[in-house]
């Protein structure tokens, strides 16, 4: 099947859901308003994410629950996005499926690393989508993180966190969780590899960069906040990005101090970040999903008949919620409006 057939009913609908998003004077709307309940009562009121909340008494909608609700309403309209695919392109779109599965998995292991228990069903965001192949409630009923690794067996998460399961104890739960994202890379660059050409091309350079900023963003927190040699770092860092190659991530990782990371991180395209390694985590976050945002808007602009447009949009939504939730907790907190901006990764069309 050629790209032009592929894509023409996908890509107008894609492209009314895309009309949907935050205008600028949306967001500036937000930001005026003084608490949370008030921004919250305007995005009901004036946004097309007011078709959703009607259904819910805002009162009593807290921060959690608004995220829920939102991620819910992204998860249903994946689900119509790829009603559109087959064959090896529905499985592509299923592998990029799996970052929100794992999402809800790691949710329940942290928790049951940690002893706490909660009320799940309310939580997972995946547990009744078409899409969802993992038994929640099994994983859910186990009563520590060993049993709860050990319900995965027959689920492709298990080959992967099988040999931590035998060891759990001298385990973090950071190792488990960049296991978990290695995995996820291995099989979306697995399933790309079956698309045409173009789109093979072209999703190889989005996901090797997304391979770059996570494997930046991993040695930066793993040399900031934990106790990893050299080796275990790039053990754990992904390998196939886009410009960071085995030599550069090599040097990285072995750096021997903040100052060497920094001077071989100003060798790459992704420099710019290292002004944040004294500060807060949330700036770099917030400059790496900025980056990301431009990447998808540049895409779709110069790109039409293949999978630029889908993934563009499934990416500037989901960045669109974490925007949002970021407002609403900035709300709660009072933070003053000049400061907003350090907040959210605002990129519009």
């Amino acid at each position: 099947m050629g790209n032009i057939t592929r894509y023409a009913a996908i890509n107008s609908k894609v492209k009314a859901m895309q009309k949907k998003l935050l205008t600028i004077e949306q967001y500036k709307k937000i930001m005026q308003c003084e608490n949370y309940k008030e921004a919250l009562s305007l995005i009901s009121n004036e946004t097309y994410y007011g078709e959703i909340l009607k259904k819910y008494n805002l009162r009593e909608i807290h921060r959690g629950q608004l995220e829920y609700i939102l991620m819910k309403e992204y998860i249903l309209n994946f689900e119509k996005i790829i009603c559109f695919f087959y064959g090896e392109y529905k499985s592509f779109f299923k592998a990029m499926f799996m970052k929100f599965q794992l999402q809800d998995l790691r949710l329940i292991l942290r928790d049951k690393y940690t002893g706490r228990q909660n009320n799940y069903l309310n939580l997972l965001i995946t547990y009744d989508s078409s899409l969802n192949d993992l038994n929640f409630e099994k994983i859910i009923s186990t009563n520590n993180i060993n049993e709860a690794i050990n319900a995965l067996d027959g689920s492709n998460y298990y080959k992967y966190l099988k040999g931590i399961s035998s060891h759990i104890e001298e385990e973090t739960l950071f190792r488990i969780e960049v296991t978990l994202d290695f995995m996820y890379y291995s099989y979306l660059q697995k399933s790309i590899s079956k698309l045409n050409k173009e789109d093979k091309d072209i999703m190889n350079e989005i996901v090797g960069i997304y391979i770059d900023l996570f494997n930046v963003y991993f040695i930066y927190r793993a040399k900031k906040y934990y106790d990893l040699t050299s080796e275990e770092m790039l053990n754990y860092a992904i390998p196939d990005g886009f410009k960071i190659k085995i030599d550069k991530l090599k040097k990285l990782c072995y750096s021997k101090d903040k100052n060497e990371f920094q001077e071989i991180l100003l060798t790459t395209k992704y420099g710019k970040f290292i002004k944040y390694y004294e500060r807060d985590d949330y700036l770099m976050e917030r400059d790496i999903l900025m980056y990301i945002s431009k990447i998808h808007l540049k895409n779709k602009k110069e790109h039409e008949n293949n999978i630029s447009t889908v993934v563009a949009y499934l990416e500037l939504a989901l960045i669109e919620i974490k925007n949002i939730i970021s407002l609403i907790e900035i709300k709660r907190y009072g933070i003053n409006n000049e400061d907003l901006y350090k907040y959210i990764s605002l990129t519009i069309d």
